[in-house]
């Protein structure tokens, strides 16, 4: 009797497992949900590897306006004109009619150099100023005395026109035989010479002063050669320094410039410092100092004229 109830408790049991295996062995698995990153995206970090990003791309912009053949953009050449014309007023100076610019000048019309003029005085032929005029001590003082309206513009150029004389009559004057033409520092000797922090002492090929007179009188001239917008500029400064009487105990001296050049240019800094008026200059001691800061130019010349 009580087999019937366990045989029947069995058959429950195992058609029981057997439901569940054919269960189990036709259903389809769950993919697990993957964790997600700390950024909230699906994707895991790995520590201490960063994933490389994509580079941000600007996108293009079309300009203000288009390129039409047979036209011209206006705006934009007047912008490159107008950087285009700054960079040549860096360059130099603003135009100006030359006779505006250095009234006081008349360009020396001759070939005279500061090296003719040195191997002049080293034949002996002058001296000093006065000795241009003759070998009276009292040559300068006699042009002064027979022309009291002389200026001191117009006594340089007579100066000049003096030595220009001298030169023509001479004969096989050959100015690169001349023993001193390097500057030296030897008196009298031009130790500074700069204008606007260029040093002209090094480009001059010649340099020559003048014995000073009684008075301290003397003429000061060099050729230099330098560089201006790439072509060769040759010039000759003829300065000179007319003594004035004394000022809290140093003399006092009137400068008067002009200048000579192979081509005319009333840009070039030697041109500019010529143009210069109402000059003076001091001595103390041995020692003539030309300053000016003016116009500008700032000029720096020391001159040694010994004792």
């Amino acid at each position: 009797m009580w087999r019937n109830p366990l045989q029947t408790c069995k058959k429950i049991l195992s058609a029981a497992v057997f439901g569940i295996l054919i269960q189990a062995a036709f259903s389809q698995p769950v993919p697990p949900t993957p964790p997600k990153g700390p950024n909230g995206t699906g994707t895991m970090e790995i520590p201490g590897v960063k994933m490389p990003s994509m580079p941000q791309v600007s996108m293009p912009t079309m300009g203000s306006s288009f390129y039409t053949p047979g036209t011209s953009n206006s705006s934009n050449q007047k912008q490159n004109n107008q950087q285009t014309q700054q960079q040549t007023n860096q360059s130099q100076p603003a135009q100006q009619n030359p006779a505006n610019l250095a009234p006081n000048i008349a360009l020396a019309e001759n070939n005279l150099s500061a090296a003719d003029i040195q191997a002049l005085a080293e034949r002996g032929l002058f001296t000093n100023v006065s000795s241009i005029f003759g070998n009276s001590s009292n040559g300068l003082n006699s042009v002064l005395g027979q022309q009291q309206n002389t200026n001191q513009t117009a006594l340089l150029a007579q100066i000049l026109s003096e030595l220009n004389s001298i030169k023509n009559q001479q004969t096989n004057l050959n100015a690169n035989n001349s023993v001193k033409l390097k500057p030296s520092n030897e008196p009298p000797a031009l130790l500074r010479f700069v204008i606007n922090t260029q040093d002209f002492l090094s480009s001059c090929s010649a340099v020559y002063i003048s014995k000073p007179e009684s008075d301290g009188t003397f003429l000061l001239t060099g050729d230099c050669r330098t560089l201006f917008n790439g072509r060769t500029q040759s010039e000759t400064f003829y300065i000179f320094f007319k003594a004035n009487g004394t000022k809290e105990g140093r003399t006092v001296y009137n400068v008067t410039s002009t200048l000579s050049q192979n081509y005319t240019n009333p840009y070039t800094l030697l041109y500019r410092l010529c143009s210069i008026q109402n000059v003076t200059a001091t001595k103390t001691g041995n020692m003539v100092s030309f300053m000016l800061n003016q116009d500008g130019i700032r000029s720096d010349v020391l001159i040694d004229i010994g004792k």
